[in-house]
C-alpha cells in the first residue's frame, strides 16, 4: 500500500508502531526531505519491534489526533472496532458489511 501511496503526489503520514526511525528506510528519505512525507510515533525511543499491544496503542493515537477517521474496512469484532466504539469524532467506513 505504501508504495501505490508513494507513486501518488499526495502528503502521506506514517504512524509507527514503535519509535521513530534513527534512520529512515532510503525509499522514504527523499519523500521526507521535501517534506511530503510525516513520520510520527507516540513511542520513546528504544523501542524498534511492534507488536500487538503497540499497534493497539498507535491506532489510538492516530484516533485521538484526527479531525475525522475513515476507514476502508473494519472487521466486526476485531480490534479497530473496538477502537471506534463511543468516540465524538466522526467515523466513515467505506466497506461495511
Amino acid at each position: 500500500m505504501l508504495d501505490i501511496l508513494i507513486a501518488g503526489g499526495q502528503p502521506i503520514i506514517i504512524a509507527l508502531a514503535r519509535s521513530i526511525y534513527e534512520k529512515p528506510p532510503a525509499v522514504l528519505r527523499q519523500h521526507i526531505k521535501v517534506g511530503r512525507l510525516l513520520v510520527v510515533s507516540p513511542f520513546p525511543s528504544g523501542i524498534t519491534h511492534p507488536n500487538r499491544n503497540l499497534a493497539q496503542q498507535r491506532n489510538q493515537f492516530v484516533i485521538d489526533n484526527a479531525a475525522e477517521i475513515v476507514f476502508a474496512y473494519i472487521h466486526p469484532g476485531g480490534m479497530l472496532s473496538m477502537l471506534v466504539v463511543d468516540k465524538s469524532k466522526p467515523v466513515t467506513v467505506l466497506d461495511e458489511q
